[in-house]
C-alpha cells in the first residue's frame, strides 16, 4: 500500500457518501466532493444520473453510487490529483508527515496545509543552525522537500 492509499483509505472512512445538507456550507458532497466547490468535477454527472434513478434519498443515492466502480475511481483520482500530487506528497520522505499534510490540505486548503509545514520547518531549524529559513509561501517546491530530506541535528 503506498502512502497515497493509506492517507486516501483514513480519509474515506471520515468523508461518508452523498448528502445535501443545507447547513453545509459545500452544499451537495459526495465523499467530502462540494459541488459548491467542485462543480467542474466529472462525478457529478454520474451522481445526478444516479439521482434520477433513485430519487433524492441519500441512502438510495449511496447504495447505487457505491456499485459503480468508475465513480469509486473517479473520487479516487479527485483526491490524488488536487489533494496528494498538486503539493507533491509523493515526494515527503516521512509518511507521517505527507499523510498529515493530506489532511488538513482537505480540511483546510492545500495553500495553508502547506504554509503550515513551510513554518513548521523554519520553527525547527534551531535559528538557521540545521538549516537555512525556507520561504513561507505555500508552494512545496525544491526548498522544501530538500529540507524534508535533511536528518536533524544531534545535540
Amino acid at each position: 500500500m503506498t502512502n497515497f492509499d493509506k492517507a486516501y483509505k483514513e480519509t474515506m472512512q471520515i468523508e461518508g457518501g452523498y448528502a445535501n445538507n443545507p447547513n453545509d456550507n459545500g452544499g451537495e458532497t459526495y465523499k467530502g466532493v462540494a459541488r459548491k466547490f467542485w462543480p467542474q468535477w466529472g462525478g457529478w454527472s454520474k451522481i445526478d444520473a444516479i439521482k434520477k434513478q433513485v430519487g433524492g434519498n441519500a441512502a438510495s443515492i449511496n447504495r447505487e453510487a457505491s456499485k459503480d466502480p468508475a465513480l469509486q475511481e473517479m473520487v479516487k483520482s479527485f483526491y490524488k490529483t488536487n489533494f496528494w500530487d498538486s503539493i507533491k506528497l509523493g515526494e515527503v520522505k516521512y509518511p507521517s508527515i505527507s499523510e498529515e499534510l493530506f489532511d488538513t490540505g482537505i480540511n483546510m486548503g492545500i495553500l495553508t496545509a502547506s504554509k503550515f509545514l513551510q513554518e513548521a520547518l523554519n520553527l525547527c531549524n534551531k535559528n538557521g543552525q540545521s538549516y537555512p529559513d525556507i520561504i513561507v509561501d505555500g508552494k512545496i517546491g525544491p526548498a522544501t522537500l530538500n529540507t524534508l530530506k535533511i536528518e536533524p541535528m544531534r545535540p
